[in-house]
């Protein structure tokens, strides 16, 4: 039938598998990061280059981040007041990066 909490209320399945989601989502992060932590070991002990392997990281992030976010975003209206807001900030960091 179904088990009973504390309270001596009965826990259908259901509600046994909602508390397991959380538990479940953990445990199948950590086995993916496993397999990539021993995919990158493999590959670094193979000969490549530990700045080629962050350059695909990065880029192969981006492009399973790149659209999702445009999905999740795509009703969010940019204010035309933030534009030149954006680039006063990014223009000290230019030029602070071609001084060096």
């Amino acid at each position: 039938m179904g088990d009973s909490n504390s309270n001596g209320e009965v826990i259908g399945c259901k509600s046994a598998f909602e508390g397991l989601k959380p538990v479940a989502g953990m445990a199948l992060v950590q086995v993916l990061l496993v397999g990539i932590n021993i995919f990158y070991k493999l590959v670094l002990n193979d000969g490549m280059d530990v700045k080629i392997l962050v350059a695909y990281r990065y880029m192969f992030a981006a492009a399973f981040i790149c659209p999702i976010a445009l999905l999740l975003e795509r009703y969010v209206c940019v204010h035309a007041y933030l534009v030149p807001q954006i680039s006063l900030v990014a223009l000290p960091s230019i030029i602070s990066e071609k001084n060096l």
